[in-house]
C-alpha cells in the first residue's frame, strides 16, 4: 500500500511452519515475494532495503501480521489489491468488526 520499508520488515520476517505450509499450497506466493523485494530494493536502495531487511527478520509471524494490519483498513486492502478475494469475500469482510 505504498510504504516500501514496511512491507520490506514484513516480507523479510523469517519462515515458520505456518509460512512454509502455505508457500507449498501456494507457490505462486515465493515468486510474488521476490518480485515484492526486488521492487522495494531498486526504490530504497541498498542501505535501507539492508536495514528493514535486518529489521524484520526479528519479526515472529504474529509480529509481521500486526505490521501488515497497521493502520490498514479493509477498503484500503480491497483498493490496493487483485487478491484472492471474491467480491463477496470482500463483502463480508468490510461487514467484520475492526478491533
Amino acid at each position: 500500500m505504498g510504504d516500501q520499508c514496511r512491507g520490506v520488515r514484513i516480507l523479510a520476517t523469517p519462515c515458520e511452519s505456518g509460512a512454509t505450509m502455505l508457500k507449498g499450497n501456494v507457490p505462486e506466493l515465493a515468486y510474488e515475494r521476490r518480485r515484492a523485494l526486488e521492487h522495494a530494493h531498486i526504490l530504497l536502495g541498498d542501505e535501507t532495503f539492508a536495514a528493514e531487511c535486518s529489521f524484520g527478520q526479528a519479526f515472529t509471524l504474529e509480529k509481521a501480521a500486526l505490521e501488515a494490519l497497521k493502520d490498514a483498513t479493509v477498503e484500503q486492502a480491497m483498493s490496493t489489491s487483485d487478491g484472492p478475494l471474491t467480491r463477496r469475500q470482500h463483502e463480508v469482510a468490510v461487514l467484520m468488526p475492526a478491533e
